[in-house]
């Protein structure tokens, strides 16, 4: 029965901050304003998040359409290649191991070569179609319907390879929702979350096959005017080794 317990109490605490009520209740009373005055314009991060792209692998064309091993393998080597180059381009690679924290059992998101300055881009999340942004369930299937239907021309407009299971897509800075909510004592947060908003026509659409989200509406012929983004934003310098925790109870003051 202990031992049942104690379970229970790991997986709640892991689960408690994807549940809403429990969310919207604890939310307002331990939020926490947090000075930010070492982020960049919003435009900045925009153009370097683009200009990264230009210079990333793109999949080959024929094998975005087929749901087989031999695509996922596919996906699995350009995160190499894209990882060395960002490792080029912001002077880091990142990857998901086993999680630092005690009783988890699951996994996170670390350095794996190089250091990530104060202020720099380190992650995407991939919520942008209003569900969980995860690669399992009703997100999953939402997210492979939405890439089936949108396309620029016969190219899709985001990235399907984040929904891989082993965490190895084309591009490598799509696994922020595989960072873990640290506990502030003994696992205090280095990243914060940062929304962006895109206009489409500013942007390269085909570049757009690297990021993690679409903007979904259930009315037909209705269109996005903004691409939303939500990317994780290091607030202090994280080496190599670190892992990346975020922080769901903070709030980033205006500069």
């Amino acid at each position: 029965m202990t031992h049942v317990l104690d379970l229970f109490k790991r997986s709640w605490k892991s689960y408690k901050y994807r549940f809403l009520p429990w969310l919207a209740f604890n939310l307002p009373q331990q939020v926490k304003n947090q000075s930010a005055e070492f982020l960049k314009a919003d435009e900045a991060y925009i153009k370097e998040l683009f200009e990264l792209f230009q210079v990333f692998t793109k999949p080959k064309l024929e094998l975005l359409f087929r749901d087989n091993a031999k695509r996922w393998n596919h996906f699995s080597e350009l995160n190499k290649v894209n990882n060395n180059v960002l490792l080029e381009q912001f002077g880091f690679k990142v990857g998901v191991q086993t999680s630092n924290i005690s009783g988890m059992n699951g996994l996170g998101v670390f350095v794996t070569e190089g250091y990530i300055r104060q202020g720099q881009l380190v992650a995407l999340c991939a919520d942008g179609i209003n569900i969980d942004g995860n690669n399992r369930g009703l997100s999953r299937m939402v997210y492979k319907s939405l890439y089936g239907r949108e396309r620029w021309g016969h190219t899709p407009i985001c990235d399907v390879s984040w929904l891989d299971r082993r965490f190895r897509p084309v591009n490598p800075l799509n696994i922020g929702q595989i960072v873990n909510n640290g506990d502030q004592t003994l696992y205090p947060s280095n990243v914060m979350y940062h929304e962006l908003n895109i206009h489409p026509e500013e942007v390269d659409p085909r570049l757009r096959i690297f990021l993690p989200n679409i903007h979904y509406e259930s009315t037909c012929g209705v269109r996005a005017k903004q691409i939303r983004l939500v990317p994780l934003i290091a607030t202090k310098e994280i080496n190599v080794g670190d892992e990346l925790y975020s922080s769901y109870f903070s709030t980033v003051s205006s500069r």
